[in-house]
């Protein structure tokens, strides 16, 4: 509802009964990053990002990997194939 008092155009005006986002309490106003679709791996769940990284922290999946298992209390584990690229799974 909006609450009906003497404005002007261009005025913020207050409102309410407006549902909040689910975004809202992730990024703000932007939506949240699902370039690897974390959130939606189950244990046992794998991805693959192919390519020749020399060390696993060379690797953005599992930089990515790591730091979305820290801020949403789930474990990866991941594994480098030589020259053949980088396979993560959600274990727990």
């Amino acid at each position: 509802m909006t609450d009906h008092t003497d404005h002007t155009p261009g005025e913020i005006q207050r409102e309410t009964g407006i549902p909040i986002p689910e975004e809202a309490g992730t990024h703000g106003t932007r939506r949240p990053r699902e370039r690897y679709f974390f959130h939606r791996m189950d244990v046992g769940d794998s991805l693959f990002m192919p390519g020749a990284f020399r060390d696993l922290d060379s690797c953005p999946l599992y930089n990515a990997a790591r730091k979305h298992g820290q801020r949403h209390g789930k474990t990866f584990y991941c594994k480098r194939y030589r020259d053949v690229g980088v396979r993560c799974w959600r274990v727990g």
